[in-house]
């Protein structure tokens, strides 16, 4: 049996003209990384200095003197999997009933301490859970916020890379 490859119909315009193709191509990849980097630091509630890099606070965490409170925002079943040790939950970021219980907490938060807030369950672009909780945290009058920037999610930056993990509720 033959196949017939001949292109017919409106398509063979496109791929009988491949610098055609080419240019759609490029124009909606430039499309797409100008609007991802415009929904980057720019269109971001929080500051780059907001931000803390993985490493930097794995190294914080191993070396003595005060710790700061830690609080996950992913999903519960990656919460029990698997956190950063003595990570506080009180629900997904992107639920109203995770908010709410977010927000209830916020009110009697240690004043005085860094909170250092984090997801990883996804690549941090994409993540559903960590910007309505910062907003919600601001919002509850908590300034000494701070993100755990985790680029892709919490296997590939944190477990990965031997850091300590704690499993359970």
């Amino acid at each position: 049996m033959r196949v017939n490859t001949k292109l017919t119909g409106p398509c063979r315009g496109w791929f009988g003209r491949p610098w055609i193709l080419l240019a759609a191509l490029a124009v909606t990849l430039s499309t797409a990384t100008g609007a991802r980097a415009a929904g980057g630091a720019s269109a971001e509630s929080w500051k780059a200095s907001d931000l803390v890099e993985v490493g930097d606070f794995a190294g914080g965490l191993s070396k003595g003197g005060e710790k700061p409170v830690i609080v996950y925002v992913g999903f519960d079943f990656l919460y029990k999997s698997g956190h950063i040790p003595g990570a506080l939950y009180f629900g997904a970021g992107r639920t109203e009933e995770g908010l709410a219980a977010l927000t209830k907490w916020a009110r009697t938060a240690p004043r005085g301490k860094t909170i250092v807030m984090y997801c990883g369950c996804c690549p941090w672009s994409e993540c559903p859970n960590i910007r309505p909780a910062f907003r919600a945290l601001r919002a509850a009058g908590v300034t000494n916020l701070k993100l755990l920037h985790i680029p892709d999610d919490l296997l590939h930056d944190w477990i990965n890379h031997g850091y300590p993990v704690e499993k359970g509720p």
